[in-house]
This record gives structure tokens, C-alpha cells and sequence, in this order.
């Protein structure tokens, strides 16, 4: 399955984001949130879909981002070994 990054900037302090967060949950399988305001998610749709449906959750103001990533092209450092074991078991 493709694993998308999702990178968001709330510029509203006052709003509940709860919703965004839960819809990331609901529609990556499997999910990860390792690094602050990035989720990387497994989807089968493309990255427009899931722009799509997580802008919905968001204000005009806020900021959103999705790629798709390849194990090939990817790279990190300072994970903990869990976080890289799953990295490695879900890029494809």
C-alpha cells in the first residue's frame, strides 16, 4: 500500500482539531505521527483524494500538504528503532 506524508499548519489557535486528527486515523492504515504536525499514512487513493477529504477538517488559513513517498527516495535519521523498523516495513 502507498504511504503518503501529511504535513499541516494550523494558523488558528482557537480552533478543535480533534476532527482532522481523527480523520487521518480513520483513512491511513496503517498511521504513523512520529514527527510533530507530520503523519505518514497508508492510503490507496492518490494524494488529491486525501487532500480532499482532511482539508475539509481544516480552516482556509491553515496549511496542508501531502506527497507520496517511495522507499527508494526516502530517507531519516534520529527515529527510534521502532519508528525506522516500521518505516522500512510499510515504504514501498
Amino acid at each position: 500500500m502507498p504511504i503518503y506524508m501529511v504535513i499541516f499548519e494550523c494558523k488558528s489557535s482557537d480552533k478543535d482539531y480533534t476532527g482532522f486528527f481523527s480523520k487521518i486515523k480513520e483513512i491511513g492504515h496503517p498511521w504513523s505521527n512520529d514527527v510533530g504536525s507530520t503523519w505518514l499514512i497508508g492510503h490507496l487513493g492518490n494524494a488529491s483524494t486525501i487532500r480532499d477529504i482532511l482539508k475539509r477538517h481544516l480552516d482556509k488559513e491553515d496549511r496542508l500538504l501531502v506527497a507520496k513517498l517511495a522507499r527508494k527516495d526516502a530517507a531519516w535519521s534520529g527515529f527510534s528503532t521502532m519508528s525506522s523498523e516500521w518505516l522500512m516495513r510499510h515504504l514501498s
